[in-house]
């Protein structure tokens, strides 16, 4: 875990950085907590990394005083992210940290919990990345040649030129439980994030509008996907699932008397509560 602080005039940025040892636990994430805010302000989060800024989803307008924290869910692997935190369209402060991860990391954008870490070694609860991965990526330039009277050559009337298409993603599942998981992953999302481990010639969270294909398990036990994607802007909407319910609190806590819980909370704050509502466990 790595905790990082920048402070700003207006508030104070902390980023921690999150990777269970479980690996069908939650994907590795960024805990972002702002503090000391005297008075109500908007504040907007972005994070920097390879060139690309990205709006941290839920923090696009995030009105709050004294404090708040919030999970981002789609950091890059592996490589620095600096963190800008504005308040009222006023960049305040930035801090930089590395999410540090063996693998890569594929996802639901919305649904955290539906995620599979994707390793080149092979892996029970892991996928792996399979022959020609990210073979070929084609990067067309879209626009109208018209043809003018006395030149052989065309005037061409463009765009910009657009993101990489039709990118082959092929993977293995080496056993029917993670095969069942990666079925359940793209069955529910209609985008897949990707997340490279190192550098490579997707974007560092590649968002991909992806057709997927099933090829059952051969004799070795393998399923094979083929995935084919096109990158599409980011997801902005907060993730949806992930989080601690009220039940599992109501489980925690169950037969424990208010006062009990007062006595075993003394010197927490209601951040520290808000960070992990399961903290009485470890009390």
């Amino acid at each position: 875990m790595t905790v990082v602080l920048a402070v700003g005039g207006l508030a104070t940025l902390e980023l921690e950085s999150i990777v269970d040892p479980d690996p069908a636990a939650l994907p590795p994430r960024v805990r972002v907590t702002v503090t000391d805010v005297a008075s109500t302000l908007t504040f907007t989060l972005t994070r920097l990394c390879e060139g690309e800024t990205l709006s941290v989803p839920g923090w696009s307008s995030r009105s709050f005083t004294d404090s708040d924290t919030d999970v981002d869910w789609l950091p890059p692997l592996n490589r620095p992210v600096t963190y800008t935190l504005s308040a009222d369209g006023v960049p305040i402060c930035t801090a930089t940290i590395v999410l540090d991860f063996d693998g890569g990391v594929l996802q639901d954008p919305i649904q955290p919990g539906n995620w599979l870490p994707v390793l080149r070694r092979v892996s029970t609860g892991s996928a792996t990345p399979g022959q020609g991965f990210i073979g070929t990526l084609g990067r067309d330039a879209p626009g109208t040649g018209i043809q003018v009277m006395g030149s052989r050559y065309q005037v061409r009337i463009g765009g910009q030129r657009q993101a990489a298409t039709g990118i082959p993603l092929p993977f293995l599942t080496p056993d029917v439980v993670t095969t069942d998981r990666f079925r359940d992953l793209v069955s529910e999302a209609p985008i897949l994030v990707y997340r490279p481990a190192v550098k490579s010639p997707l974007p560092a969270v590649a968002y991909l509008a992806a057709g997927v294909s099933e090829v059952p398990a051969d004799e070795s036990g393998f399923t094979t996907w083929d995935v084919t994607g096109d990158l599409v802007s980011a997801v902005v909407q907060a993730a949806i699932s992930g989080f601690v319910t009220y039940d599992e609190v109501q489980q925690l806590l169950a037969g424990v008397t208010y006062a009990e819980v007062q006595a075993a909370y003394a010197g927490l704050t209601y951040l520290d509560v808000q960070k992990d509502p399961l903290v009485y466990a470890s009390l």
